[in-house]
């Protein structure tokens, strides 16, 4: 883990800590999350443990012990997610979305879909003016978001 900070016009970077994919929050495709100062999200990578694939959530002052992780058959592998109006979507690399409530330091599933096959759909998510793009190694698919 880096500490970053800029000062007199410089940038400094320095360890704070260190750590194997099991031993706290990992990331192997998607950039975790700090959502509200408050939680930090994530999807685990395949070296982390009994969290490999799910999606965890972290306090920020604790990056060690999840606080929430997704359910055994909530494996996103290398899938992309992002929030939007307090809602976390994530894209299951198989091509299925979950939309799930953002509730302090936990999350409430509120719907799950097919979207697509999926074939290694884990490409970044895009959202503007309430659509959301989706994409798999095939097909791209534009979704309106209510």
């Amino acid at each position: 883990m880096l500490h970053v900070n800029h000062a007199e016009g410089k940038w400094n970077a320095a360890i704070t800590d260190r750590y194997k994919p099991t031993g706290g929050l990992a990331s192997e495709q998607q950039t975790p999350i700090l959502y509200n100062n408050n939680l930090l999200i994530g999807v685990m990578p395949k070296d982390g443990g009994g969290l490999r694939g799910k999606l965890v959530g972290y306090a920020p002052s604790d990056v060690r012990n999840p606080v929430w992780e997704s359910a055994a058959d909530e494996r996103f592998g290398l899938g992309p997610y992002m929030v939007i109006d307090d809602k976390l979507f994530a894209f299951k690399d198989d091509g299925e979305l979950y939309v799930y409530a953002i509730k302090g330091r936990s999350l409430e599933l509120l719907k799950k879909q097919r979207i697509m096959d999926g074939e290694d759909a884990w490409g970044p998510m895009a959202y503007a003016d309430g659509r959301l793009i989706v994409r798999d190694a095939h097909r791209v698919k534009c979704l309106k978001i209510d």
